[in-house]
């Protein structure tokens, strides 16, 4: 299964740092929950600080956008400076990791903080502040929006 991951990202260009035997556990618990999520539609990912919660999401999302790139995704954090966070970090992921790199700039281009208003609160990128998301925009915003 983790073929499949291997196919949209190369998991370690991430970060080089990080150890191949961590690069694999990664990919093998991205491949569990993407069985789980065609199984079921949802899962839970609850993990040790530091075990690389958020690079196996980045692969989770790298790849069911890649495989289809019309829809979009949203994304809840629980506070600002992890939405900020998030959207630094994930456009650094895609970049780095995703092996189709227009496809990779594409899905940067749709990464959209938002605010109460559901609109572009502008942390991301200022020229795009108060804009609606659009259908297939990768949101980002905290859980307290709603």
């Amino acid at each position: 299964m983790s073929q499949r991951f291997d196919m949209v990202v190369d998991h370690g260009a991430a970060d080089e740092s990080i150890d191949r035997a961590v690069i694999a556990n990664q990919l093998a618990t991205t491949s569990a929950l993407r069985e789980r999520l065609d199984d079921h539609g949802g899962v839970i990912l609850g993990d040790e600080v530091g075990a690389g919660k958020t690079y196996v999401t980045f692969a989770l999302l790298a790849e069911a956008l890649a495989k289809d790139p019309r829809k979009g995704a949203v994304i809840l954090v629980p506070s600002e400076l992890l939405k900020t966070k998030w959207c630094d970090q994930l456009q650094d992921y895609l970049r780095a990791a995703m092996r189709d790199r227009k496809l990779a700039e594409r899905l940067i281009e749709r990464i959209t903080p938002v605010n109460r208003s559901l609109r572009d609160d502008g942390s991301f990128d200022d020229r795009h502040r108060g804009r609606r998301p659009a259908r297939n925009a990768i949101v980002i915003m905290t859980h307290r929006v709603y």
